[in-house]
This record gives structure tokens, C-alpha cells and sequence, in this order.
């Protein structure tokens, strides 16, 4: 390659320069058989005239091979290696022998012999010169050379791979040694080429060699390791028992003996080995265990060493350094100062962030907080710790977050750590930058500017989280969906007795439940309860609907029915969410649906209770909750008919238990269990329904209830077709009336209209449309008797009201039913709130019978002339009903006809809108007339301000 330069010149400078480094990377670039042949001349020209420089050299040569890797090749390196490979494939070798050397007898063959490599080249060399190494470090350096080489050849790429904190201590020990040798001797303790330098020397005796020796070869230098070690162990134990400094040589030798003996115990077990190199290797492993016995090796004194190595690793980011962070955050009790500690890692933010060394941080604040530790340094430990945790992607943040739960418990870092003062300052911040965005704020964004927080204090963010959840309008599902960002992924493995979802119930119940101040904030509430309980992309809920169920239901179906209503919302919520799932994917599966039946079926029980004034604490349940009660019963029945389907073997015990326990309640209320009870039981009902109805034997049982006594059959019928629209449907279609009987037909229509007072102010709205439904039915199927009066009729119209007829005689069944419950025999039945609430069922049908008048006239526009006519009878109808209302209104006590003056308003506004669409010749003086009329009716109203109103607005037509 320099034809021009003595080869001999070259390799005395090298020597004399002590650039064996340089040379191992000069032979390192050359092709692979051109290195050999290479390394086989400075073998030759060292062997002759063997001197002390030489030896010297030859085994620093030895190190720098094996401390070598092709990895450290840079651009240089690869252009003169293509270079060289080019420029000898071209010209052949230009280089020649050493020109008058003598060249010694090669007794052993293996430089002769086919396959050499530079290993067998070393042993062969190191046999050579060993008549001429005498020094104590060249022996120490030669047999150290031996064992490493021979060990990392043994080695597989995976093998013996040095564990972080073994690897630091190496570091640290041979930087100690090279300190305390006479020829290293340093006015700096630790530098980063120390560390570099002692990083090759840790890596080369620890890691695969480059090469892979023959068995051959192999044994070769065995029996070269084998011969050295028995004619020098003597002098060398002797050497090592002194108790002057340890020289790095020697360290190396007992460090690398260690080592070769673990595999060599190993390695005489292969099968493939003959019994003569089984014996070598035992005979070996035998000599080193030997020389090995009573031996001290060097022990790392002091944390200073090792402190100031890690953090070099750290700042230089040299090799394996991601592991030096890890055994760096785990604590800050190794280092040699904590001041120094929180520097490295302030200085080193960006690799610290990681998930593994942000947990290690964490653990390091808590520890740190334990030894009293004062506020400034703690203050700093929990910065840098936050920046590093705010970095993490939000997948790592939801892992460090719930396993913060499971480990510390509510409170998190302040646990130990105590609250910062900032922290309600910074808590306050994190969600105004939500609750407060203009609605560009990502999930991510608004996950990353809670977590920090979250972690501080889980219990205080969450609870902040819930209570402005309840009070911000609007931003129930985003503080939900950032919660379940954060959370739900790893919520499942949250195992300590304080999990994610038991914290979060509590922050609940603490900050919305108890808080609740108006229908919105319910509405809130629920939203965001339902959210939670909404699964995040594939993970489980952070909130499952078996213990929302459990925390927030089951303790609240109790007498006193405090918080019913709210309960059985959450209920109907947490049925929601398993809508559409298979039964086994359903969370109910995991519970006896059957106990939660009776519960409700007893709350549906305590309805009759419903007008009666409460006493203490106990109050009657809401008439307007029945309805939502009636709909989660229906949904748990058809949940429990799943179940026992599901489980035959349990479905007949189930059923008996539940039949057993709902005995003593209301007929009505086990008369909604039908769907459980199908097959098992009969439908019990008043003996007296059978008086009205054909029912069948099979599915239908009579029962002697002495409340129902004789004439109570319709009463009886009626309470059958509020329960379910399939059991009302059969009550039509069974009822036996004779409708060819006029006396029969009378007494059924009268019967009719008492059951209905008896019936009307316990039904929901529901049950209520219900029969409203069938009072219609009847009037059509003409089984219900109801004359129209003229009492508010002043002159005969002559309209076609027959496509009216059944609106006009369902309100006036409805006067009559109010003027029965008006009379004084039944003036007592309800309080305030009873007599209000009848109104507002009235008022419902009503608003239905006028939007029945209001698309029967829509339907008859077809020319000009019909469409007057049928305006005029349109009129007539609300006029009639404008009259209706007002009597009941009249009738009914004082301070329960708001809802009977808001319909009267909404009676004359559609009586507005229907005269500006008659267009007759005489519209103008029967508007007249009919605006008299009407206001002579609404001067009978008592309360002094709505009539005013009343008349206010009819003037004005």
C-alpha cells in the first residue's frame, strides 16, 4: 500500500509511537486475509531480537483487537478499506518480507498451517516470546489476553451480556485501578476519555469476540493458557497476596479468569468435544479455580467513582446509557450528591422521558420525601419529574397514572410529598384552558394539561374533574373522554384495595352527587356518568355499570325513596350501555337480576302511597317517577326472562324465590312480571274481571281480594290495561258487553266513567295515554256510551261534526270524570300536588285531542268551499273545548289550574289560527258573536290575573 516506506520503519514507528490502536485500525480495514497476512509479519519482525518495547507492544496490539468492532468504523475507515480493496485486487501485493530477519522455527505449525486466523497467530506469538517476558505485568497482561480471548470466542451474541449495574461497577472499578497505578496516575479522577476508554475495555471482556476459533485452535490456546498459568501461578499468587496497590493488569487477569472459568464449566459439556479436549478444558478449569482460591479482588470504595462514570455515560450519551438512566433515576441515595443528581437529570430531560425511568423518578420523589428531604430540593426533584411526565405520550401517562393509584392511593405524590402550594393554582389552570377553549382543544391536548395534576393529587383533580363536569354546561363528555383518555386503558390493571373506579365513585359522590342543585346539573351528571361508562376505544370502561349500579342505586331503592328518581335514571343508563351486547357480554350477567326485580317491584308497590302527606324523613315516592320506574322494571324483567333462559338449571328456584317474595304486593305489581312468570305461573287477578271479560283458564287465575268486591270488575279491567300495551290489547279484544243491549250498554258506560275518577290520579302519563287509547277505542267500536249536552251551545250549528265526534266526546267524558272528582265525596281524595298533577294529565290529552282536530283539518283541504266548511267546524270544536277546560278549571281547587290556564291560552291561540283560514260571507258576525261568547265564559274564572289574560287575549280577535 506504501511501496515507498520500509516496512520495517513503519512498524518501529508504530511501536515507537505506541500507536497500536491506529495500527489495529489500519489491519482492520485491510481485506480479511490481507489483515492475517499482515498481523503474520509484525508476528515475524517482533519475534526477532525479542525486546522489552516489543512485548510491550505485542500485548497492547492483543488488547486493541480485541477491543475492536467493526461498528467503529467511520466514513474514513470505509473509504480506505474500499480503496485498499480495490488498489490490492489491481496491483498484488506490494509489500515484501522484512529484508535480513531472522525468521525463527515455527515448531508449533500453526502459522503454516491451512485456515490460520489472527487469534491462532496471537497464542502462536505469545508461546514465542515467552522465554523473555519476565516483568510481573507483562505476565498478568499476557495471561489476562489469553483468557479474554479464548472466553469471548466461546461467547454467542447473547451470552453473558453484563447486567447495567455489574457493567457500572466495572466501569467504575477499573477507572479506580487505573488511578491508583503509579503509570495512570491523573490529576483528574474521572474523565470522558476515561470512561470511553474504559467502556472498550468492559465491552471487548464481556461481549462476543469477532472471531470464532476452530476446536484446533482452540485447544491450541488452552494448552498455551494452560502451560503459562502452571509455570507463572507461583510467582503471580504470590505477587497478588502482597497488599501493595492493585496495578490494572492485575485486575484484569483475576476479572477475566473469573469469567473464562463460569464458561469453561460449560463448555466441557458439549458433545461434540472428543475426550481429549473435554479433559484440556477440565484440566484448565481446574488450574484457574486453583489459582483463584484465597485471592481478594478489588472492591469499588466509595459511591464517587461510580456517580461521576454514570453521569458522563449520561451527558456523552455513550453506549448502554438508557440503562444508566434507569439505575440513575431509580434513586438519588447512590449519588454522591443529590444536588448534582437533579442536575444531570435537569440537564438530561429528553431521555429521561420515558416510561420506566418516569416511574423510577416518581419512586426516587416518594423516597427523597421519606428522608425529610428539605422543601427546595423536593421542589426540584417533582419539576423536573412533572416536565419528564409531561412529555410521555398519553398511553405511558395512563400507565404511570393508574399505577400511581394502585401504589400511593388517592392522593398520589402528595401522599408523601404533602400538597405544593401552587397546586390548587395550577389545578385551576389545567381546566379553565378546557373548560374555557373555544372548542379547537384536542383530546390529546386537554389529556396531556390534566395528567400533570392527575398525578400530583389523583383524588383533589378528579374530584375538580366532576364537579365542573356538573356546573359547566356543555363540558361533560370532553372532561369524560379526557379522563377515559388518560385512564380507561389501563384501569383493568389497577389491583391495589383503591381502584380507579372505587376513587372515581368517590369523587362523584363528594363533588356532583350530593351538589346537585337543578335539572340541568342532573342532566350533567348523568351525561358524564354515562360517558365513563362507555368503553375507550378497545379497552374496558373506567366506570362499569355492575358498580355505578352498586354504588349509586341499590342503596337508594329503599322507603324513604330519597333520590329515587336520580337512581333510576342511572339505572336506566347503565341498562343502556349493554344494549345490543350478547347476555354474556352484559354486565347484568355478572348479578342475580331477580333480587333488583323485587326492589322494584316493592318501590312500584309503594305508589298507592303516592298522595299521602310524608312524615320525618320518610316521604311518598313522586307520581312522576312511576313511569321510570315501570320502563327499568320492564327492562330487568327482560333481562331476568334472559337469564333464566340462560340457566335452566338455577330458572325454576329463581322464580319460585321471586313469585314468593312479591306475594304480599299489589295484584298490579306482579301482574308486570308476566314475562318472567310465563310458563310458571298464571296472570292472578280480581275474581271480578272475570265478571267483564272472557279470559282463559290457562293463563289466567282469579283471586278473592276483599277490596274488590261486587261491581269492581271494571275497576279491575282498567287497572289490567294501564299495566302493559299487550295486556290491554287483550282486555279489548276479551271484554264482554252486549252491544245490542241498550240497558247493558248504559250501565257498562256509567261503570265506565267511575272506574276511570277511581283509576285516573294514580296513573302515570304513560298509563294515562294508555287509556286515553282505549276510551277512544271504545267510543269507535261504540261500546261506550257518551251524549254530547248542548249546555254550551247557544244556537244549532249546522256543521258535519261526525269526524269530530269521538274529540268532542272524549273531552266531554273527561268533564265528567272531573266533576265527579270535584264532587264532595271525592273532594278529599287528593292534596295541592295530586289535584295539579290530574290537571296535567288532562292537559296532555287535551293537547292531543286539539292536534287531532288540527290534521283532520289539514287532511280535508281541497277546494275552497270545503276547506271553510271544515274551518267552521274546526272552530266550533276548540270553542267547545275552550268551554270544557274552563269548567273544570272552575271547579277544580284553588292553586292547582296552571296547567288548565296555560291549555285554555293554547285552546284559543289554535281558535286563532283556524278563523283566519274561514273565509265565509257572515266570518265577520259570527267572529262577533263567537267573541261574546267566549268572553262570558272566561269571566267565570276565580283567579283574578288569569282571567284578565284570558279576556286580554280574546279582545283582540
Amino acid at each position: 500500500m506504501i511501496p515507498n516506506v520500509n516496512y520495517v520503519t513503519l512498524l518501529e514507528l508504530v511501536k515507537s509511537l505506541q500507536a497500536s490502536e491506529l495500527f489495529v485500525q489500519l489491519l482492520m480495514a485491510l481485506p480479511p486475509e490481507r489483515s492475517v497476512s499482515e498481523l503474520k509479519t509484525f508476528a515475524d519482525h517482533a519475534l526477532n531480537e525479542v525486546s522489552l518495547t516489543d512485548i510491550d507492544f505485542f500485548l497492547d496490539l492483543w488488547q486493541e483487537i480485541m477491543k475492536y468492532k467493526k461498528e467503529q468504523q467511520d466514513e474514513i475507515d470505509s473509504v480506505f478499506a474500499a480503496e485498499a480493496c480495490r488498489f490490492l485486487s489491481d496491483v498484488g501485493d506490494e509489500f515484501s518480507q522484512s529484508p535480513k530477519r531472522f525468521k525463527p522455527n515455527n515448531e508449533s505449525g500453526v502459522l503454516d498451517s491451512p485456515g490460520i486466523c489472527i487469534p491462532g497467530i496471537l497464542f502462536d506469538c505469545l508461546q514465542m516470546m515467552v522465554s523473555s517476558i519476565v516483568s510481573l505485568k507483562f505476565k498478568c497482561c499476557a495471561l489476562a489476553n489469553l483468557a479474554q480471548m479464548l472466553f469471548t470466542t466461546m461467547l454467542s451474541e447473547t451470552d453473558y451480556y453484563l447486567p447495567i449495574d455489574l457493567y457500572l461497577q466495572k466501569l467504575a472499578i477499573v477507572i479506580s485501578v487505573w488511578n491508583a497505578s503509579s503509570e495512570q496516575q491523573s490529576d483528574e479522577k474521572c474523565s470522558v476519555a476515561k470512561v470511553k476508554e474504559a467502556e472498550k475495555v468492559v465491552r471487548s471482556a464481556h461481549t462476543a469476540s469477532n472471531y470464532k476459533l476452530s476446536n484446533t485452535t482452540r485447544i491450541f490456546g488452552l494448552q498455551v493458557f494452560s502451560e503459562l498459568l502452571h509455570s507463572w501461578s507461583l510467582e503471580l499468587k504470590e505477587a497478588t497476596d502482597l497488599t501493595a496497590e492493585y496495578t490494572y493488569q492485575r485486575y484484569r487477569m483475576i476479572d477475566c479468569f473469573v469469567c473464562f472459568n463460569k464458561i469453561l464449566s460449560s463448555y466441557r459439556s458439549f458433545p461434540d468435544l472428543s475426550e481429549a479436549d473435554k479433559e484440556c478444558a477440565a484440566d484448565v478449569c481446574q488450574t484457574i479455580t486453583d489459582f483463584l482460591e484465597n485471592l481478594s479482588f478489588p472492591i469499588l470504595e466509595g459511591k464517587a467513582i461510580l456517580f461521576a462514570v454514570a453521569v458522563i455515560i449520561i451527558d456523552e450519551r455513550m453506549d448502554r446509557y438508557k440503562e444508566v438512566c434507569s439505575v440513575f433515576a431509580s434513586a438519588s441515595s447512590w449519588a454522591s450528591s443529590t444536588e448534582e443528581w437533579i442536575s444531570c437529570i435537569e440537564r438530561n430531560k429528553v431521555i429521561f422521558t420515558e416510561q420506566n425511568l418516569v416511574l423510577k423518578l416518581i419512586a426516587a420523589v416518594m423516597s427523597e420525601a421519606c428522608l425529610g428531604s428539605s422543601n427546595d430540593k423536593l421542589k426540584r426533584i417533582m419539576a423536573v419529574t412533572l416536565d419528564c411526565f409531561s412529555e410521555l405520550s398519553v398511553v405511558d401517562q395512563n400507565s404511570i397514572l393508574v399505577h400511581i393509584i394502585s401504589a400511593y392511593g388517592p392522593k398520589g405524590l402528595c401522599t408523601r410529598t404533602g400538597i405544593p402550594e401552587d397546586f390548587q393554582k395550577e389545578l385551576n389552570l389545567s381546566f379553565n384552558c378546557i373548560t374555557q377553549s373555544e372548542g379547537d382543544l384536542t383530546i390529546t391536548k386537554a389529556a396531556s394539561s390534566v395528567a400533570r395534576v392527575l398525578l400530583l393529587h389523583p383524588e383533589a383533580t378528579l374530584q375538580k374533574a366532576c364537579h365542573l363536569a356538573v356546573v359547566n354546561l356543555g363540558a361533560q363528555k370532553l372532561l369524560a373522554e379526557i379522563l377515559k383518555n388518560l385512564l380507561a386503558p389501563s384501569a383493568k390493571e389497577c389491583s391495589s384495595s383503591v381502584t380507579l373506579g372505587s376513587l372515581l365513585i368517590g369523587c362523584l359522590k363528594e363533588a356532583a352527587w350530593e351538589k346537585l342543585t337543578s335539572d340541568i346539573e342532573v342532566t350533567q351528571f348523568l351525561d358524564f356518568l354515562s360517558s365513563l361508562m362507555q368503553p375507550y376505544e378497545s379497552s374496558c370502561p373506567l366506570l362499569c355499570p355492575n358498580d355505578v349500579v352498586k354504588h349509586f342505586v341499590l342503596p337508594h331503592l329503599m322507603e324513604n325513596y330519597s333520590n329515587l328518581e336520580l337512581s333510576l335514571q342511572i339505572l336506566k343508563r347503565a341498562l343502556h350501555q349493554d344494549s345490543g351486547k350478547q347476555l354474556t357480554e352484559q354486565w347484568i350477567i355478572n348479578t342475580s337480576p331477580f333480587p333488583l326485580v323485587f326492589s322494584l317491584c316493592c318501590l312500584l308497590d309503594g305508589f298507592i302511597k303516592c298522595w299521602q302527606e310524608g312524615s320525618g324523613e320518610v316521604h311518598p315516592p313522586s307520581i312522576e317517577t312511576r313511569d321510570l320506574l315501570i320502563y327499568v322494571l320492564e327492562q330487568i324483567c327482560s333481562l331476568a326472562e334472559q337469564v333464566a333462559a340462560a340457566f335452566p338449571e338455577t330458572r325454576s328456584r329463581s322464580l319460585l324465590w321471586l313469585h314468593r317474595k312479591t306475594e304480599n304486593l299489589d295484584w298490579t305489581v306482579r301482574l308486570r312480571l308476566r314475562s318472567i312468570y310465563c310458563g310458571y305461573f298464571k296472570n292472578e287477578v280480581p275474581s271480578t274481571l272475570f265478571e267483564v271479560c272472557k279470559l282463559s283458564d290457562y293463563e289466567w287465575s282469579p283471586l278473592n281480594i276483599s277490596e274488590y268486591g261486587q261491581g269492581t270488575g271494571l275497576l279491575a279491567w282498567m287497572e289490567c290495561c294501564c299495566s302493559s300495551a299487550d295486556v290491554m290489547e287483550e282486555m279489548i279484544s276479551s271484554l264482554n258487553v252486549d252491544q245490542k243491549n241498550p240497558d247493558e250498554i248504559n250501565m257498562f258506560s256509567k261503570g265506565f266513567l267511575i272506574a276511570l275518577v277511581q283509576v285516573m290520579p294514580w296513573c302515570s302519563q304513560n298509563e294515562w295515554k294508555r287509556l286515553a287509547y282505549v276510551v277512544k277505542k271504545l267510543l269507535q267500536k261504540e261500546y261506550l256510551h257518551v251524549p254530547y249536552t248542548l249546555e254550551y251551545v247557544t244556537v244549532m250549528p249546522l256543521l258535519n261534526l261526525r269526524p269530530f265526534a269521538c274529540e268532542l266526546q272524549f273531552s266531554v267524558l273527561l268533564l265528567r270524570a272531573f266533576q265527579f272528582l270535584c264532587s264532595k265525596s271525592c273532594s278529599d281524595w287528593l292534596p295541592v300536588q295530586g289535584w295539579t298533577y290530574v290537571a296535567k294529565l288532562y292537559s296532555n290529552s287535551i293537547s292531543d285531542v286539539l292536534e287531532s282536530v288540527k290534521s283532520k283539518c289539514t287532511l280535508q283541504e281541497t277546494n275552497e268551499d270545503q276547506n271553510a266548511n271544515m274551518a267552521q267546524e274546526c272552530i266550533f270544536v276548540f270553542i267547545q273545548l275552550f268551554c270544557h277546560v274552563l269548567h273544570i278549571t272552575v271547579m277544580m281547587p284553588e292553586g292547582t289550574t296552571e296547567p288548565l290556564y296555560v291549555l285554555a291560552l293554547k285552546v284559543l291561540s289554535q281558535y286563532e289560527a283556524q278563523c283566519m283560514m274561514d273565509n265565509s260571507a257572515i266570518q265577520s258576525l259570527t267572529r262577533a258573536n263567537e267573541k261574546y261568547f267566549l268572553q262570558s265564559i272566561a269571566e267565570h274564572m276565580k283567579n283574578e290575573e288569569q282571567r284578565t289574560t284570558l279576556l286580554q287575549k280574546i279582545s283582540k280577535f
